[in-house]
């Protein structure tokens, strides 16, 4: 009957993954230059004139760049990593129009923060899905590697100024607040 309910659990997890994704490229959240009514950036000029088709590169780079931060020493933690990037790397991969369409469509398009905000949502849906958790409220070693992606990845948008710290601390709340409820 447990596995059952596990199979559940991924299925619905893997569901909320990939809607996530789809989502997120109609959704992204506010951009800086948006709220401060500055102008596009050039690069989102150059997106918009169909230039700059190394951005793919730069969001691969951007998750190298966060595989070296988040997979350390802790056994569960290339795991964990793989399950947040799975997502990503399969759009940046097979359809990177997308991808570029959705940065055109930000007048200050920054492949690294489109990254971190995808890692960041990916692992609180998967965190939310319960699949990670042993028992109500508290996580397993992979949902504590997730949830160490989730905040390091907030943090990592609020210093390249991309959401406030506000808005992240209250999203640290609900998602603790979800785990709390989860399991």
């Amino acid at each position: 009957m447990s596995e059952i309910i596990q199979a559940i659990g991924w299925a619905v997890a893997i569901i909320v993954c990939y809607y996530l994704v789809n989502l997120s490229l109609v959704l992204f959240p506010t951009w800086p230059r948006i709220s401060k009514g500055l102008p596009p950036s050039p690069l989102a000029n150059n997106l918009k004139n169909g230039r700059y088709s190394d951005a793919v590169q730069l969001a691969l780079n951007a998750i190298d760049e966060a595989r070296s931060r988040f997979v350390r020493i802790g056994i569960y933690d290339e795991e964990a990593f793989d399950l947040a990037v799975a997502p990503i790397l399969k759009l940046l991969k097979s359809d990177p129009g997308r991808f570029l369409k959705a940065l055109a469509n930000h007048p200050d398009p920054s492949p690294r923060d489109w990254v971190y905000a995808m890692l960041s949502n990916v692992a609180a849906d998967l965190l939310e899905s319960g699949g990670y958790h042993i028992y109500r409220g508290l996580l397993s070693a992979v949902g504590m590697a997730l949830l160490t992606i989730f905040e390091g990845c907030d943090d990592e948008l609020i210093k390249s100024g991309h959401i406030d710290a506000e808005y992240a601390a209250e999203q640290k709340r609900i998602l603790r607040k979800n785990i709390k409820e989860m399991g």
